[in-house]
């Protein structure tokens, strides 16, 4: 998003550098017309080296370079950049997790490292408030509050036409988002059973053969009151989805962020997530739009879900009230504006050293 909107509001011009994962890219002119793709190469050494190896070949042609986490990875990456292209610039976007600053908080060999990356990069980014305040606990830095937002619809016809589904969005099947948690949920929820669980992402089949067990033991069935739709990569059907959903559920044991949960919110869906994400608070305005779940107690989670559905699946003041408290704080068309005068003000510095 970060490299597209730079490109698409401000002119830059933007390249995102990959392993040549698939041929062509099909769906690149689709999603991020405009931002190029450069490869680099897979030595068989690692990630690390081949970044290494291709910033020592390429960073006198990168005016800003874009990384992301506090990982070692990303400070030797910046070292790389800042040794053969003293003239360049670094944003860091964080993109931390609670997990995150407990593993740089119980390392001090970690906490130097992360230092020294923070001190090389001229723009750092973190993305909610209570991830900003545990770093300045740890490690200061002039940070920059810069939250997610969602891609524009076009294709948004100002109409909301909610109806009778839970919906999950990310890798169904990865352990940390508690899918199979979500699922016992539901079925203990007590909802009628109008009510549909509906999983988009990618999954594995032992992960499937799990809650088709769970389903068939309590009289559920995949493919009537479960739905396993897969990977979706067309923004206007996963839209539609959105569109339809009354609720959005993110349990995740750990997120730096969930952008899934700007973009459902975004649609109208009342948001359930746990209390391990620390944006959760802010993207539903305290409460307005969203309530946390305990993910420790099933009971807990299943006297949520039914509650919410049923009071929020025909609720439209609260549905409008809420796209527009999206567009206002969520858009990435107003949010890229403060990174792009912060960038702007590190080149001008920049320029100012060169001057004196």
């Amino acid at each position: 998003a970060i490299p597209y909107y730079l490109y698409k509001k401000h002119g830059y011009n933007s390249y995102i550098a990959t392993y040549e994962n698939e041929k062509g890219y099909k769906n690149l002119s689709k999603e991020i017309n405009g931002v190029n793709l450069t490869f680099v190469k897979k030595t068989g050494f690692g990630e690390m080296f081949d970044g290494i190896l291709f910033l020592v070949k390429n960073s006198l042609n990168v005016d800003i370079l874009n990384l992301y986490h506090l990982s070692v990875k990303s400070a030797l990456w910046a070292y790389v950049y800042k040794l053969t292209n003293k003239k360049g610039i670094i944003y860091l976007k964080t993109d931390a997790s609670y997990a995150t600053i407990n593993k740089i908080k119980r390392s001090r060999l970690r906490r130097i490292i992360i230092n020294k990356l923070l001190n090389l990069a001229d723009v750092v980014s973190v993305e909610s408030t209570p991830i900003l305040n545990e770093l300045k606990a740890v490690l200061e830095n002039n940070y920059l509050l810069l939250p997610n937002g969602y891609f524009e619809d076009n294709n948004q016809d100002g109409i909301i036409r909610k109806e009778k589904i839970i919906l999950f969005v990310g890798r169904v099947s990865a352990p940390e988002k508690n899918v199979d948690l979500l699922v016992n949920a539901f079925i203990h929820a007590g909802l009628d059973k109008g009510w549909k669980l509906v999983l988009v992402g990618p999954y594995s089949d032992e992960f499937y053969h799990k809650i088709e067990k769970i389903c068939d033991q309590f009289g559920y069935k995949i493919g009537e009151n479960v739905h396993f739709l897969g990977s979706i990569t067309d923004r206007k059907i996963l839209n539609s989805i959105y569109c339809k959903s009354a609720v959005f559920v993110l349990p995740s044991e750990y997120e730096s962020y969930g952008i899934v949960l700007v973009e459902a919110l975004r649609k109208g869906c009342y948001l359930i997530g746990s209390e391990n994400i620390p944006s959760f608070d802010e993207i539903v305005d305290f409460g307005k739009y969203g309530t946390t779940i305990d993910i420790n107690s099933i009971s807990s989670f299943s006297n949520v879900l039914h509650d919410t559905a049923v009071a929020h699946i025909d609720d439209n003041d609260r549905i409008k009230c809420q796209i527009e408290y999206a567009e206002n704080c969520f858009c990435w068309n107003t949010i890229i504006d403060v990174l792009n005068n912060r960038i702007q003000d590190a080149l001008a510095n920049v320029k100012d050293w060169e001057d004196d």
